[in-house]
This record gives structure tokens, C-alpha cells and sequence, in this order.
């Protein structure tokens, strides 16, 4: 995920859109961000570590921007959605709003999400990225923009699970699993 500070959301007041692109920029200033703990102390303790589970915020490089800026969400509305798949808008705000702001890191195997909860998050291990105000995942595909840094990938906020459970009822069934464990991604 990258900054794009070039391209305005729209309906939102100061807010901008990050984007994906797959030519790996590296640690350059737009592709840098910090991710926080939003609580000081909370039922993981009172230290920096961040793990599975927890509450977190992630900010935009502070030298990117004179400003703070927050990865923010807002639920699907007839007037807030993200501009080219209409799904869920992700973006880049200035607004510290904890609601909007707070996010949480899940274990990307849903057969292990519960067990891993409370655990570090490993510097290159794949994760998912949760809004806790809406339960969905932030995602990206396809759908392309254009912008000053040539074609990217749209970032949205939407969850790709299937509503059938039929594979989980069969692992249930074989007692390789319990149903107390969350089986979709």
C-alpha cells in the first residue's frame, strides 16, 4: 500500500486515496507507515509490541504530509464508497477519530486466527487488516487509477468470504476443527 497525496477522496473533507501498486517502490516516504497501538494499556499489557488482535492505528509517514494522516473508514453510504468499485472507501484523513481509525491485525489462517491472538505480529509474516468499526478487511484488486505515479490499484474496504460453510461443516464433522473456531478469512 502507497500514499497517493496527488488524488482527493471525495465527500470527505481533507482526505486522500492510498493505492497498491505492484512495481515495489521500496521504503520510499509515500510507501512508509506507522502502525500504533490505539490504546496505552489494554488487555495485551502496556507495552510497544503489537500483536494479533489488538487495536492499532496506522498513520502515513510524518515527513509525507504537515499533518497527521490516519487510514480511516467510513461504512458503505449512498454519498461515501470508493471511487472506481463502489465498495467501502479506505482512505487517508486528517480527522483523529477513533471510530473511523481503529483497525486490528488477524492471523491470515483462519484454522489458527484464534489461537495466534495475543501473540507479535512477525516482521514479514502476511496479514489481514480488520476495521473494527465495520468487521471488514481492508482489500485491494484490480480496478485501476490513475495518478501521478502512473496506473495503481484501488484500496477499499471489503471482505471476499463465501456466505457457504459446507468445507467447515466437513472438518467439524472429522473433528479437525470446533465450531468456536472463526473459519472465514
Amino acid at each position: 500500500m502507497v500514499a497517493d497525496l496527488s488524488t482527493k477522496a471525495l465527500g470527505i473533507d481533507e482526505a486522500y486515496i492510498p493505492t497498491t501498486t505492484t512495481q515495489h517502490p521500496g521504503p520510499v516516504s509515500r510507501s512508509i507507515f506507522v502502525i500504533k497501538k490505539a490504546e496505552k494499556a489494554d488487555m495485551f499489557g502496556s507495552d510497544e509490541i503489537i500483536r494479533y488482535g489488538q487495536k492499532v492505528r496506522i498513520e502515513v509517514n510524518p515527513y509525507l504530509h504537515r499533518k497527521t494522516l490516519y487510514l480511516s473508514s467510513i461504512a458503505l453510504c449512498p454519498t461515501v464508497y470508493s471511487p472506481v468499485s463502489g465498495k467501502q472507501e479506505a482512505s487517508l484523513t486528517t480527522k483523529e477519530n477513533a471510530y473511523n481509525n481503529t483497525w486490528v491485525i488477524d492471523y491470515v489462517d483462519p484454522n489458527f486466527r484464534f489461537e495466534k491472538q495475543g501473540s507479535p505480529v512477525e516482521c514479514n509474516d502476511p496479514i489481514l487488516i480488520r476495521h473494527v468499526a465495520t468487521n471488514h478487511h481492508l482489500a485491494s484488486d484490480l480496478n485501476k487509477i490513475k495518478n501521478d505515479f502512473g496506473q495503481e490499484f484501488e484500496v477499499f474496504v471489503h471482505s471476499f468470504a463465501s456466505k457457504n460453510r459446507s468445507q467447515n461443516l466437513a472438518l467439524e464433522k472429522d473433528g479437525k476443527i470446533t465450531g468456536d473456531l472463526p473459519t472465514k478469512f
